[in-house]
């Protein structure tokens, strides 16, 4: 409950301060704190990839796997907002010719990313599997996120502010003081989780479809404070 009402304190602004007279002896550390969550979002881009003789029929050909697949995955109850066409390319397909040592032209390519939001982490192998048996064919990462940090966020202030206090009693007992009352708090760094690649780009197959290899782990959430604490 001490850390609690002192996180309160936290949130109604950047600082607590609390008048200390000139002649009063003070401790001032730094405290860090970390707070572990699982993710709760994977965001997975894949692409259409689709070779041809001329541009117009791979770029008809491209679009119709790509409505394909999305209405696969629409079918899995991923809503449109949480469809996205990243890219789309279309240009000359080249081969090497090692015998000659030269890049041949040898017709064109299409090429369509997307981004699909899953927000059901356990949804995640269904969904790329409905990918691949619907035409996708490269997988250009999965990323795990936290769509709302902010729990993490409290949990790391408090024991922020738990592990200030452990470390000016640790120096005021070296010192023989007590560490008193909280003079003034700042919060430091709160350091959200960037997104966790768990797997990079590679052709898409069916075995990209095994739950063991999205395995989500955990994310770390990361805060500090500066506390200065009267001494007695």
């Amino acid at each position: 409950m001490r850390y609690l009402s002192l996180f309160l304190l936290l949130l109604a602004g950047p600082a607590f301060a609390q008048p200390a007279s000139t002649d009063q002896r003070t401790i001032t550390v730094t405290g860090e704190g970390r707070s572990s969550l699982p993710p709760d979002q994977a965001l997975a881009r894949f692409s259409i990839v689709t070779s041809s003789q001329d541009p117009e029929s791979g770029r008809q050909a491209n679009a119709e796997t790509a409505s394909t697949v999305l209405n696969a995955l629409r079918e899995l109850g991923i809503a449109d907002a949480d469809l996205r066409l990243e890219q789309l390319r279309l240009g000359p397909k080249r081969e090497y010719d090692a015998a000659k040592q030269q890049w041949n032209d040898v017709g064109f390519e299409t090429t369509r990313t997307l981004v699909v939001t899953v927000r059901d982490i356990d949804d995640l192998p269904g969904a790329v599997a409905s990918v691949v048996s619907n035409g996708g064919n490269r997988l250009e990462g999965v990323r795990y996120v936290l769509d709302n940090p902010a729990q993490g966020q409290a949990v790391a202030l408090i024991e922020a502010v738990a592990d200030a206090r452990a470390k000016a009693e640790l120096m005021a007992g070296a010192l023989g003081a007590e560490v008193g009352v909280a003079l003034t708090v700042r919060e430091g760094t709160v350091a959200t989780p960037r997104p966790q690649t768990v797997l990079e780009a590679r052709a898409l197959s069916d075995a990209s479809a095994v739950p063991e290899a999205y395995a989500p782990g955990q994310l770390d959430v990361r805060a500090s404070v500066t506390v200065t604490f009267a001494l007695r």
